[in-house]
């Protein structure tokens, strides 16, 4: 069986793409993974601020109200902040041809990115950033990549945060 490190794994699946750059072009509803696509998910992505950087999942699960589509046109550009950002994101598979797939954080300078990706009834969390070890990272890439387990036709959220001492 191959590790999840193995680089012909990655010629097998696509990679779903987050680039920390929403565009608030409309909400357009849940994106809906279907095969052998990539989707771009910053339309579907909301921003939640976290001055305190102390909030659990929990904390932010109970807040979902608060969180806000990025309102400026572009890529999304925090600036300087010493915030903590959630990121929720929800994705609907229509079908699986493809069961697992590809988040990428095509922004490496973060300090620290923690994902928590739903997988069945319990979440994955991985943990990286740019002050970590390269050899830490949930996948070997030079930027920040989590694997993704799609269920058919099962709505699921994925909740991100960032933090960093450079821009956001």
């Amino acid at each position: 069986m191959p590790s999840r490190y193995d680089p012909r794994m990655f010629r097998r699946f696509l990679m779903l793409f987050i680039l920390i750059a929403v565009t608030h072009s409309g909400w357009a509803g849940v994106p809906v993974a279907n095969g052998d696509t990539r989707i771009s998910l910053n339309a579907h992505t909301t921003l939640f601020e976290d001055p305190s950087g102390k909030l659990g999942l929990g904390d932010v699960q109970e807040r979902i109200h608060e969180f806000r589509p990025y309102s400026k046109s572009g890529d999304i550009n925090l600036g300087y902040s010493t915030s903590h950002w959630w990121l929720r994101i929800e994705i609907e598979p229509e079908y699986t041809a493809t069961p697992r797939w590809w988040l990428q954080i095509g922004y490496p300078p973060l300090d620290m990115v923690e994902a928590w990706i739903p997988e069945g009834n319990t979440w994955q969390y991985y943990r990286t950033g740019d002050l970590l070890r390269f050899a830490e990272r949930p996948t070997p890439h030079r930027n920040f990549v989590f694997p993704v387990r799609l269920v058919p036709q099962q709505k699921g959220v994925i909740y991100l945060r960032v933090a960093s001492n450079g821009t956001l």
